[in-house]
């Protein structure tokens, strides 16, 4: 409900403001580096799952994603931005048994592939800066299962699905020049609609082989760094 009325206010600003340079109908190209952090939204933040004296907490860490980006301008102050982003996302378990007190960390990272599709809105700040945001969905593609550990600790993540639709939003700020391009920072919300993997740890004792399951959730947020190359000249 939040992006909807920011979304709605950053329209309404941009009417009754100073319009963009001229982006209509055309096309720029650029390039962006993300910084993922931890956090609980969309339930993607820590967690601690346990069944009997086994238990593991599960404790996503910082990761990053980049790629390149197309944006293609449909008015003055609307336009249209695609890419393909390349994500590393990184985890820690720390699995548990308080019986022998037996305690082991592993450590994995889940790779992914973005094709993001936004609609965006800019709001003229000053001569050369510019307020934008932007909400539309992602298309989020899982490379492959991983499985780290060995014959007596190993977990065992299943992408499930091969592909999953997400929300995505931004917001930030866009400085840009005559001719060294286009310099953009600000934020972005990713959340998946439903669980990105399942993941089943397998522990072996002298006597027994017991294992946990649990799903992942990918929700995140992350810090946009963003260039663009100047835009061609418009051919009337």
């Amino acid at each position: 409900m939040k992006i909807r009325v920011s979304v709605l206010l950053f329209f309404f600003l941009s009417v009754l403001g100073d319009t963009s340079d001229a982006q209509e109908n055309v096309t720029t190209f650029g390039m962006q580096f993300k910084p993922i952090f931890v956090s609980d939204i969309g339930g993607g933040g820590a967690f601690i799952t346990s069944e009997g004296p086994l238990s593991v907490g599960v404790m996503p860490s910082t990761g990053f994603a980049y790629g390149m980006i197309v944006r293609r301008g449909l008015t003055k102050n609307i336009s249209i931005e695609s890419g393909l982003n390349r994500v590393q996302r990184n985890y820690g378990y720390l699995f548990t048994d308080s019986d022998t007190e037996f305690e082991r960390q592993l450590n994995f990272g889940i790779v992914s592939y973005e094709v993001p599709i936004k609609a965006m809105i800019f709001v003229r700040m000053g001569e050369r800066l510019y307020l934008n945001n932007g909400l539309g969905f992602s298309v989020d593609i899982y490379a492959s299962d991983v499985a780290v550990g060995d014959i007596q600790l190993e977990a065992l993540t299943l992408r499930g699905a091969w592909a999953k639709i997400a929300l995505e939003g931004h917001v930030g700020f866009e400085y840009r020049t005559k001719k060294a391009g286009y310099f953009y920072l600000g934020g972005t919300y990713h959340n998946p609609f439903s669980p990105v993997a399942r993941s089943i740890v397998f522990y072996s004792t002298a006597t027994d082989l017991r294992h946990m399951d649990f799903f992942l959730r990918g929700g995140y947020l992350t810090l946009d760094l963003k260039y663009f190359f100047n835009e061609p000249p418009v051919r009337k």
